[in-house]
């Protein structure tokens, strides 16, 4: 049996304090983004990629690695934020104007 001590209920408290920080963040930047119409595409793309990621280490520690494969749709996610990363760079150094896709920001 694990013993903890009196004191780890400050770590209890910091996790949760943590939590509370990151939904308050979340919040802030939901309201700028709806304020500088600021475009969703890369959000959307984290959130695909991550999903992905979940189910292939669901798949990948069930004992039966060909389950991996459940996750493999996050790849074209990732390609679609390769696409942002470049066209954003591309953007900022002024090498041609933006694109039209992919909108990663305004």
């Amino acid at each position: 049996m694990v013993v903890l001590s009196k004191e780890y209920g400050y770590v209890a408290l910091t996790g949760a304090a943590s939590f509370l920080l990151m939904a308050h963040l979340s919040r802030s930047v939901v309201k700028a983004r709806v304020k500088y119409n600021v475009k969703r595409l890369a959000s959307v793309l984290g959130i695909i990629w991550i999903v992905s990621r979940v189910l292939y280490a669901q798949g990948y520690s069930s004992g039966k690695p060909e389950k991996r494969r459940r996750g493999s749709f996050g790849m074209v996610a990732l390609l679609g934020l390769f696409l942002c990363t470049v066209n954003t760079g591309r953007t900022l150094l002024g090498w041609g104007p933006g694109l039209k896709w992919p909108v990663c920001f305004k």
